[in-house]
């Protein structure tokens, strides 16, 4: 007697090789996380949601310009948000898919595309103040001064200014 195929709902289920390719290529992408499909480009003006666009793929100067222009208005959930963005070291990483062959399951091998570069020392600076001001987070003088270092280190003036004028031991050498 032969037995009929039975419904089996692990049997629908994604290979483990699919599912690590599917991963590897959201975050290589840089589809997960700030840029990529998960951001959200629609704005009412048309001017900012090219911006957002930008922003989305990946480019500081325009996350910079959001975060100043949502500060000006007041928006400052939405500005520390791409502040944040634009303070983001990259981390220069990139991969390949090695797909499962024989008895060797698939991986994503690792390779450097460029050197990392640092965040934007302007948006660290802002983010900084943000904190010491409490302007949309809670005051905090331990951040804003990390943050500050951040942009000293980038060469921000105002930056090291602070920190003379505050933290003279921190100033990055």
């Amino acid at each position: 007697m032969k037995k009929s195929a039975t419904y089996r709902p692990s049997a629908l289920r994604f290979p483990r090789s699919c599912a690590l390719l599917l991963a590897s290529t959201l975050v290589l992408s840089g589809c997960a996380g700030v840029g990529g499909m998960f951001c959200k480009s629609n704005h009412d003006e048309p001017a900012v949601a090219r911006m957002m666009e930008r922003s989305c793929a990946g480019e500081r100067g325009a996350s910079l310009q959001l975060g100043i222009l949502f500060e000006s208005r007041q928006d400052y959930k939405s500005a520390l948000k791409y502040y944040r963005a634009a303070a983001s070291p990259s981390q220069a990483n990139t991969g390949a898919h090695v797909p499962h062959a024989s008895n060797v399951t698939g991986y994503v091998m690792p390779f450097d595309a460029e050197a990392p570069r640092r965040g934007n020392a302007e948006a660290e600076y802002r983010l900084g103040l943000m904190y010491l001001q409490g302007r949309g987070v809670k005051k905090n003088e331990v951040k804003a001064r990390r943050y500050f270092s951040r942009a000293s280190e980038g060469g921000h003036l105002g930056a090291k200014l602070w920190l003379a004028e505050n933290d003279p031991d921190s100033i990055p050498k």
